[in-house]
């Protein structure tokens, strides 16, 4: 085991789900889970997977960090009972799943409702300063940022200047493909069975009374 990469996922949440719909054909769906997946599940699938890149050698998943929004409580109280319930269930399976063996970070930020939309605000800031922080740590190997969003890779090329070999992932036909850039050791592209492996079935809103 003490030869074995220390591998760091970290997951863009609501980038990666709004991916998922997109890639295998969820748009239209009137199921909001239909890309919905369980962080931590997507997190192990991608540390199984041995990069071809010279110096890569067998890892083991050390670290997993989900990101993503939580809406108001007074403005939609409903997707803020259902987005607590999402989070609570992530905690049980981690520490039901891996106690001790893998640490685990979810960070969340309140939604913006400038101009009466909710949006993500300082998600792509949090996810640049922890693998910024958690590549400069000693205590990973690799770093995988699950994320389709472009601006976050000069956090990434700036993680790779620490030493740590950093990859990408993402769903396949989703997404730029960036395996080009020098700081960017391999890409995972996740197919449609892969999804399925890793999918979250469960309906997190509060019932219909």
């Amino acid at each position: 085991m003490g030869n074995l990469q220390r591998i760091a996922v970290f997951i863009d949440y609501q980038n990666s789900y709004m991916g998922a719909r997109e890639a295998f054909g969820f748009t239209d769906s009137p199921s909001h889970v239909d890309g919905q997946f369980h962080p931590l599940a997507l997190a192990r699938l991608i540390a199984a997977r041995h990069p071809s890149y010279s110096g890569a050698q067998l890892r083991r998943l050390a670290h997993v960090a989900i990101y993503r929004g939580l809406p108001s409580s007074e403005r939609d109280p409903k997707g803020y009972g259902a987005t607590r319930k999402q989070i609570a269930a992530w905690r049980r399976n981690f520490t039901a799943v891996s106690p001790g063996s893998v640490t685990s970070h979810i960070g969340c930020r309140p939604f913006s409702y400038q101009g009466g939309r909710a949006r993500e605000k300082g998600i792509d800031v949090q996810i640049a300063l922890d693998l910024a922080f958690g590549a400069h740590s000693g205590n990973f190997d690799v770093i995988v940022l699950f994320s389709a969003d472009s601006d976050l890779l000069p956090a990434l090329e700036r993680a790779s200047s620490f030493g740590v070999d950093c990859e990408i992932a993402g769903w396949a036909g989703r997404g730029p493909r960036q395996s080009r850039a020098s700081y960017v050791r391999w890409e995972h592209r996740l197919q449609r069975l892969d999804y399925e492996q890793v999918h979250d079935p469960a309906d997190y809103r509060p019932p219909i009374r």
